[in-house]
Protein backbone atom coordinates (compact mmCIF):
# COMPACT_ATOMS: atom_id res chain seq x y z
CA UNK A 1 0.00 0.00 0.00
CA UNK A 2 1.76 3.34 -1.17
CA UNK A 3 1.64 6.23 1.10
CA UNK A 4 -0.55 8.68 -0.62
CA UNK A 5 -3.25 6.17 -0.48
CA UNK A 6 -2.47 4.73 3.29
CA UNK A 7 -2.94 8.91 4.32
CA UNK A 8 -6.14 9.40 2.56
CA UNK A 9 -7.14 6.11 4.05
CA UNK A 10 -6.24 7.05 8.06
CA UNK A 11 -7.56 10.62 6.78
CA UNK A 12 -11.51 9.21 5.41
CA UNK A 13 -11.34 6.86 8.31
CA UNK A 14 -10.61 9.24 10.82
CA UNK A 15 -13.33 11.77 9.44
CA UNK A 16 -15.92 9.04 9.24
CA UNK A 17 -15.28 7.52 12.81
CA UNK A 18 -16.30 11.17 14.10
CA UNK A 19 -19.46 11.11 11.87
CA UNK A 20 -20.21 7.89 13.07
CA UNK A 21 -19.48 8.59 16.81
CA UNK A 22 -22.38 10.88 16.32
CA UNK A 23 -25.15 8.89 14.49
CA UNK A 24 -24.23 6.01 17.24
CA UNK A 25 -25.42 8.65 20.23
CA UNK A 26 -28.42 9.52 17.60
CA UNK A 27 -28.93 6.22 17.58
CA UNK A 28 -29.37 5.82 21.25
CA UNK A 29 -31.50 9.09 21.45
CA UNK A 30 -29.67 11.59 21.45
CA UNK A 31 -30.64 14.93 19.87
CA UNK A 32 -28.77 16.96 18.39
CA UNK A 33 -30.85 19.94 17.80
CA UNK A 34 -32.07 19.78 21.36
CA UNK A 35 -29.81 22.71 22.54
CA UNK A 36 -31.14 25.16 19.48
CA UNK A 37 -29.72 27.92 19.24
CA UNK A 38 -26.71 26.68 20.55
CA UNK A 39 -24.58 24.17 19.76
CA UNK A 40 -24.19 20.54 19.88
CA UNK A 41 -21.39 20.33 22.35
CA UNK A 42 -21.84 16.38 23.12
CA UNK A 43 -21.89 15.97 19.93
CA UNK A 44 -18.79 18.18 18.79
CA UNK A 45 -17.10 16.15 22.27
CA UNK A 46 -17.92 12.71 20.85
CA UNK A 47 -16.76 13.93 16.94
CA UNK A 48 -13.33 15.22 18.18
CA UNK A 49 -13.25 11.51 20.27
CA UNK A 50 -13.69 9.85 16.69
CA UNK A 51 -11.84 11.54 15.17
CA UNK A 52 -8.38 11.59 17.20
CA UNK A 53 -8.93 8.72 19.42
CA UNK A 54 -10.08 5.76 17.62
CA UNK A 55 -8.05 5.39 14.56
CA UNK A 56 -5.62 5.58 17.58
CA UNK A 57 -7.30 2.80 19.00
CA UNK A 58 -7.80 1.29 16.47
CA UNK A 59 -3.78 1.34 15.16
CA UNK A 60 -3.23 -0.21 18.70
CA UNK A 61 -5.44 -3.24 18.58
CA UNK A 62 -4.64 -4.39 15.05
CA UNK A 63 -0.95 -3.66 15.96
CA UNK A 64 -1.56 -6.04 19.03
CA UNK A 65 -3.69 -8.98 16.92
CA UNK A 66 -1.00 -8.82 13.68
CA UNK A 67 1.42 -9.72 16.12
CA UNK A 68 -0.54 -12.50 17.68
CA UNK A 69 -1.47 -13.93 14.45
CA UNK A 70 -0.06 -17.32 13.51
CA UNK A 71 2.47 -17.33 10.73
CA UNK A 72 -0.17 -19.27 8.17
CA UNK A 73 -1.97 -16.09 8.37
CA UNK A 74 1.26 -13.41 8.25
CA UNK A 75 0.57 -13.13 4.39
CA UNK A 76 -3.07 -12.02 5.11
CA UNK A 77 -2.31 -9.22 7.38
CA UNK A 78 -4.74 -6.48 6.89
CA UNK A 79 -3.03 -2.67 6.77
CA UNK A 80 -3.61 -0.24 9.87
CA UNK A 81 -4.90 2.32 7.34
CA UNK A 82 -7.35 0.25 6.12
CA UNK A 83 -7.92 -1.50 9.82
CA UNK A 84 -8.78 2.78 10.63
CA UNK A 85 -10.87 3.18 7.40
CA UNK A 86 -12.79 0.28 8.09
CA UNK A 87 -13.08 -0.72 12.24
CA UNK A 88 -12.83 2.94 13.30
CA UNK A 89 -16.45 4.41 12.32
CA UNK A 90 -17.40 0.75 13.68
CA UNK A 91 -15.70 1.47 16.79
CA UNK A 92 -17.10 4.72 16.87
CA UNK A 93 -20.51 3.67 16.25
CA UNK A 94 -20.61 1.90 19.34
CA UNK A 95 -18.34 4.29 21.36
CA UNK A 96 -21.57 6.60 20.76
CA UNK A 97 -24.18 4.35 21.16
CA UNK A 98 -22.32 3.23 24.76
CA UNK A 99 -22.06 6.84 25.71
CA UNK A 100 -25.87 7.34 25.00
CA UNK A 101 -27.24 4.50 26.85
CA UNK A 102 -25.30 5.50 29.62
CA UNK A 103 -26.71 9.04 29.63
CA UNK A 104 -30.41 7.84 29.28
CA UNK A 105 -29.64 5.29 32.03
CA UNK A 106 -28.57 8.46 34.39
CA UNK A 107 -31.34 10.48 33.24
CA UNK A 108 -33.63 7.68 33.52
CA UNK A 109 -32.49 7.82 37.51
CA UNK A 110 -32.57 11.47 37.95
CA UNK A 111 -36.49 11.48 36.60
CA UNK A 112 -37.24 8.88 38.72
CA UNK A 113 -35.26 10.40 41.94
CA UNK A 114 -37.14 13.68 41.00
CA UNK A 115 -40.44 11.83 40.98
CA UNK A 116 -40.01 10.11 44.12
CA UNK A 117 -38.64 13.15 45.43
CA UNK A 118 -42.26 14.80 44.72
CA UNK A 119 -44.62 12.20 46.28
CA UNK A 120 -42.80 11.95 49.27
CA UNK A 121 -42.60 16.22 49.55
CA UNK A 122 -46.31 16.13 49.42
CA UNK A 123 -46.66 13.18 51.81
CA UNK A 124 -44.15 14.76 54.47
CA UNK A 125 -46.16 18.26 53.79
CA UNK A 126 -49.71 16.76 54.65
CA UNK A 127 -48.23 14.90 57.46
CA UNK A 128 -46.55 17.97 58.95
CA UNK A 129 -49.37 20.49 58.12
CA UNK A 130 -51.70 18.31 60.01
CA UNK A 131 -49.23 17.36 63.08
CA UNK A 132 -46.63 20.00 63.37
CA UNK A 133 -45.34 17.53 66.79
CA UNK A 134 -44.07 15.40 64.49
CA UNK A 135 -40.87 17.07 63.38
CA UNK A 136 -40.08 16.21 67.57
CA UNK A 137 -41.57 12.81 67.00
CA UNK A 138 -39.18 11.58 63.75
CA UNK A 139 -36.72 13.89 64.52
CA UNK A 140 -36.92 15.70 61.18
CA UNK A 141 -34.49 18.22 62.37
CA UNK A 142 -31.47 15.38 62.44
CA UNK A 143 -29.54 16.07 59.29
CA UNK A 144 -28.64 12.58 57.07
CA UNK A 145 -27.17 12.61 53.96
CA UNK A 146 -29.48 12.54 51.01
CA UNK A 147 -26.91 10.10 48.72
CA UNK A 148 -27.03 7.41 51.35
CA UNK A 149 -31.02 7.87 52.04
CA UNK A 150 -32.20 8.40 49.15
CA UNK A 151 -35.05 10.99 47.96
CA UNK A 152 -37.28 10.43 51.12
CA UNK A 153 -35.01 12.18 53.38
CA UNK A 154 -33.97 14.99 50.98
CA UNK A 155 -37.82 15.73 50.64
CA UNK A 156 -38.35 15.49 54.07
CA UNK A 157 -35.70 18.05 54.78
CA UNK A 158 -37.01 20.40 52.26
CA UNK A 159 -40.29 20.34 53.83
CA UNK A 160 -39.09 21.08 57.44
CA UNK A 161 -37.19 23.86 55.41
CA UNK A 162 -40.06 25.10 54.13
CA UNK A 163 -42.34 24.74 57.13
CA UNK A 164 -40.89 28.34 58.37
CA UNK A 165 -41.83 30.48 55.05
CA UNK A 166 -45.53 31.44 55.22
CA UNK A 167 -44.58 31.81 51.30
CA UNK A 168 -44.23 27.76 50.88
CA UNK A 169 -46.16 26.35 53.64
CA UNK A 170 -48.62 26.89 56.67
CA UNK A 171 -47.78 25.05 59.65
CA UNK A 172 -49.21 26.31 62.39
CA UNK A 173 -46.27 25.85 64.93
CA UNK A 174 -46.88 27.29 68.50
CA UNK A 175 -44.21 29.27 70.06
CA UNK A 176 -43.22 26.87 72.20
CA UNK A 177 -42.50 24.55 69.11
CA UNK A 178 -39.94 27.03 67.69
CA UNK A 179 -38.25 27.50 70.87
CA UNK A 180 -37.33 24.07 70.72
CA UNK A 181 -36.65 23.70 67.31
CA UNK A 182 -34.25 26.75 67.72
CA UNK A 183 -32.47 25.38 70.65
CA UNK A 184 -32.49 20.92 69.25
CA UNK A 185 -31.75 21.93 65.69
CA UNK A 186 -29.27 24.60 65.96
CA UNK A 187 -28.27 24.94 61.96
CA UNK A 188 -31.88 25.64 61.36
CA UNK A 189 -32.30 28.98 64.07
CA UNK A 190 -32.32 31.57 61.26
CA UNK A 191 -35.09 29.59 59.31
CA UNK A 192 -37.43 29.96 62.90
CA UNK A 193 -37.18 33.80 62.40
CA UNK A 194 -39.05 33.69 59.35
CA UNK A 195 -42.20 32.03 60.90
CA UNK A 196 -44.95 34.62 61.78
CA UNK A 197 -45.33 32.92 65.17
CA UNK A 198 -41.93 32.97 66.60
CA UNK A 199 -42.03 34.76 69.78
CA UNK A 200 -40.91 38.13 70.32
CA UNK A 201 -37.92 37.15 72.96
CA UNK A 202 -36.64 34.29 70.89
CA UNK A 203 -36.91 36.83 67.73
CA UNK A 204 -34.96 39.32 69.36
CA UNK A 205 -32.52 36.66 70.69
CA UNK A 206 -31.68 35.65 67.33
CA UNK A 207 -31.77 38.74 65.61
CA UNK A 208 -28.02 39.04 66.08
CA UNK A 209 -27.31 36.00 64.28
CA UNK A 210 -29.50 37.36 61.39
CA UNK A 211 -27.88 40.31 60.59
CA UNK A 212 -24.29 38.24 60.82
CA UNK A 213 -25.41 35.63 58.15
CA UNK A 214 -26.70 38.47 55.95
CA UNK A 215 -22.96 40.30 56.53
CA UNK A 216 -21.73 36.51 56.00
CA UNK A 217 -23.30 36.60 52.78
CA UNK A 218 -22.75 39.87 51.31
CA UNK A 219 -18.58 39.83 52.58
CA UNK A 220 -18.76 36.48 50.51
CA UNK A 221 -20.52 38.32 47.62
CA UNK A 222 -18.23 41.21 47.74
CA UNK A 223 -14.82 39.01 48.01
CA UNK A 224 -15.98 37.25 44.91
CA UNK A 225 -16.79 40.21 42.76
CA UNK A 226 -13.14 41.41 43.57
CA UNK A 227 -11.83 37.96 42.74
CA UNK A 228 -13.67 38.34 39.62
Amino acid sequence: MNKLAAVIAVIAGAILSGQCAIWGACLGGHDPNAGYPFPDFKGAVLFLIGVSVIPIVVAVFTTIVRRFLSARLLSFRIPIPVAVLLFGPLFSLAMGYSVQARDNRTKDHEEKYYAQQKEAYSRFAAQLTADPSIVFRERWFERKLEIQHGADVSARQMVFKDSFQPSHMAVAYTGEQLREISERAQENRLFVVCHPMCPPDLLEALWPLVFGGFFLLKNKDVRRRRNS
